[in-house]
């Protein structure tokens, strides 16, 4: 395990689905990558640069190297158009992301806890 990234993690992501022969939509299965990362909390100028809305929310920012097969991540606020991290038990919406690969080889992105999850 390499100590600048200390956590283990799953990203989780809902790629496009395909349509039926009487046209019907039909959700893709999602893909799931094992990723080694740092979890941190995000600071106080990152969180005040979120909405307004999620200031108050749980949440944080990862760090983590991509893996080769990853799609651009989806972000949103709901877990039908996000994809997801899950760390500890607890899944995470991904709400930003920064790619650092030119430079630093690695990702930086900011996720918030999906509602309706009792702590684990």
């Amino acid at each position: 395990m390499s100590s600048c990234f200390p956590h283990t993690g799953i990203i989780t992501q809902r790629r496009g689905g395909t349509r039926n022969s009487d046209g019907e939509y039909i959700q893709a299965t999602p893909v799931q990558f094992n990723i080694q990362m740092s979890f941190q909390p995000l600071n106080g100028i990152e969180r005040n640069n979120l909405p307004e809305g999620q200031r108050k929310s749980d949440t944080n920012k990862v760090y983590f190297q991509k893996p080769g097969d990853l799609s651009p991540l989806q972000i949103g606020t709901n877990s039908a158009t996000a994809d997801t991290l899950t760390f500890n038990g607890i899944v995470y919406l991904f709400l930003q992301t920064q790619n650092w690969e030119i430079c630093a080889k690695f990702m930086k992105a900011a996720v918030i806890r999906q509602n309706n999850q009792d702590d684990v």
